[in-house]
Formats: structure tokens, sequence, C-alpha cells
């Protein structure tokens, strides 16, 4: 029953409905998302605030539907918010230690 409840899950075919904010820097795989973008008439002259996700979790634990978000929630207070999304990967990242993540992707960020 195990096996089959993986199974279904993993062919389960969801689409992610919400609309994806601009991407404003791309450091390899990883990217910054810019959430302050989806609530401009609210901004206030904060600096960003920059929210990091786990690296086992994608960036929508934090932006899951349009009703269960803290970021866009964040962004509708007029909070601008800027989300790091760690994306899959790629060659640049194979040999990364945790270190790597944070020189290479979270000081630039």
């Amino acid at each position: 029953r195990a096996l089959e409840g993986i199974r279904r899950y993993r062919n389960t075919a969801y689409a992610r409905e919400l609309k994806e904010p601009p991407v404003i820097a791309r450091y390899g795989a990883p990217r910054l998302l810019d959430y302050s973008a989806l609530a401009q008439a609210n901004a206030r002259p904060l600096p960003p605030l920059l929210l990091v996700p786990s690296l086992i979790n994608r960036y929508t634990i934090l932006d899951l539907s349009a009703r269960r978000s803290f970021a866009r929630h964040l962004a509708a207070q007029g909070i601008p918010t800027l989300l790091l999304d760690w994306g899959e990967p790629g060659e640049r990242e194979l040999g990364y230690d945790c270190g790597d993540y944070v020189t290479a992707t979270l000081l630039p960020a």
C-alpha cells in the first residue's frame, strides 16, 4: 500500500496556478524572486526583506497558494519582499558544500 501511495503521489498531475513573481537575479541554478512587484500600491520605503527557505525545500514552501503565502502576505503589507529559490542543482552547484551556497548565493543576494 505504501508503494502504491508513493506511485500515486509521484504521478499526480499538479499544475501551479500562481503567477510567478519577476526574477531579478540568478546565481547559477538559484534565483531571486521579487514579490514586492506584486503589491507596489502598498509599498513602503523599507529595505527589502530576503526570505531564504532551507536548502531541502522549494521556494514554494513560503508561497503555497494565493490564500496561503507568507511571501505574498508580506508584500501585501507593503514590505518589499524577495524570496530565494534554490532551484535544482546544476553543474555549477554539484560540488558545493554549505559554505559555497553562502558565498556564491546568499552573500550576492
